[in-house]
């Protein structure tokens, strides 16, 4: 159960911590640093203090987060461009698939550790309502259909 709930609770947090592209930048940024929201830290109960903690562990792990996505993208970009020409061996195209699912493996890690660092500075009261919205969340995405986290 515990686990279960840190696994929701974490997963929430990377809700709020990636951005839809179908809201506004500003919708967009407000779900970033959900730890910002006022409707967050009214309903979560997140004090000034808590805000603060949150956003130093975010600032602290961005420059991690950004060079991993763009070595990410740039990876991916090679490999696509491999395998739109279609001619290079199949063992150097699976290395290069290895090296692409290796960044994405380091990327996925330094996010999944600042979540967890996060997660760390929220009470457990705190963090069972972010299970409930996620939960609630959940519910309205699924009454429109979806969506890719499901």
């Amino acid at each position: 159960m515990r686990a279960t709930c840190l696994l929701s609770t974490t997963l929430l947090i990377g809700v709020f911590a990636v951005g839809s592209t179908t809201v506004s930048a500003r919708e967009a940024e407000e779900r970033y640093k959900w730890w910002q929201s006022p409707t967050v830290k009214a309903e979560v109960g997140l004090t000034e203090d808590q805000s603060q903690q949150l956003e130093a562990v975010f600032q602290a792990m961005l420059p991690r987060m950004k060079a991993d996505k763009e070595e990410l993208d740039r990876l991916e970009s090679g490999l696509s461009k491999l395998m739109a020409e279609a001619t290079v061996e199949e063992a150097a195209l699976a290395q290069e698939i290895d090296r692409v699912e290796a960044a994405r493996a380091r990327a996925s890690k330094t996010r999944l550790i600042m979540l967890y660092r996060m997660h760390r500075l929220l009470a457990p009261d705190q963090r069972q309502k972010l299970e409930v919205m996620y939960q609630r969340m959940k519910q309205e995405r699924h009454g429109r259909g979806g969506s890719r986290d499901e």
